[in-house]
């Protein structure tokens, strides 16, 4: 007989989860407030997620588990979570944030779909040096870097025949990782929605 799951198992260690609730009671406590229980579950819920969230995704995610918490509360834990930098907002051009944790995170950049909406995180230092170069030749200090690529992916492309179809756009949000020479695949075990 197979034992029976438990209601809610985190995704990620424990451990990472707890720094990651520990840097943000730190940082509300040094603002002068207070990790809350609704602040703490929306936290968990961003840490833990295996894709991309939009702020809609969390309301959603919450309510699924049987809790009420108001729109306005997400958006400020969002705001907060930004503000301490544990979480980094991303607009691939379709007009809504989507949310991924960044405390712990090494710097990678996205494949995005324009027609299934799926996000591929990677890797690639050949592009980390190109980038450096860039700004080495034209006398341009860095502060950060994003970089960001719209597409097919391989299914969509199959599905097709191989044609993009201009400003065809939606919301899904799925991770999955992809080999780049020079780097690493990335995206937390690859999982999808």
């Amino acid at each position: 007989m197979a034992p029976v799951p438990a209601p809610f198992t985190p995704l990620l260690p424990v451990s990472r989860l707890h720094r990651f609730l520990t840097e943000f009671e730190r940082f509300l406590r040094s603002s002068g407030l207070k990790l809350t229980n609704q602040r703490r579950l929306l936290a968990e819920v961003v840490m833990d997620a295996p894709s991309h969230l939009t702020t809609e995704d969390l309301v959603q995610v919450v309510r699924k588990r049987g809790l009420r918490i108001g729109r306005a509360t997400v958006y400020r834990t969002i705001h907060l979570l930004r503000q301490a930098g544990l979480v980094q907002g991303h607009d691939f051009g379709e007009g809504t944030v989507q949310y991924e944790p960044a405390l712990g995170e090494r710097h990678h950049d996205h494949l995005r779909c324009t027609d299934c909406g799926q996000i591929v995180e990677f890797t690639c230092g050949k592009i980390e040096k190109l980038q450096e170069e860039m700004a080495r030749r034209h006398r341009f200090q860095l502060s950060y870097h994003r970089l960001e690529m719209f597409g097919l992916c391989h299914r969509c492309q199959a599905r097709q025949g191989g044609r993009a179809k201009p400003g065809h756009d939606n919301a899904a949000d799925r991770r999955s990782p992809a080999p780049c020479p020079g780097g690493a695949p990335m995206g937390r075990s690859g999982r999808r929605r």
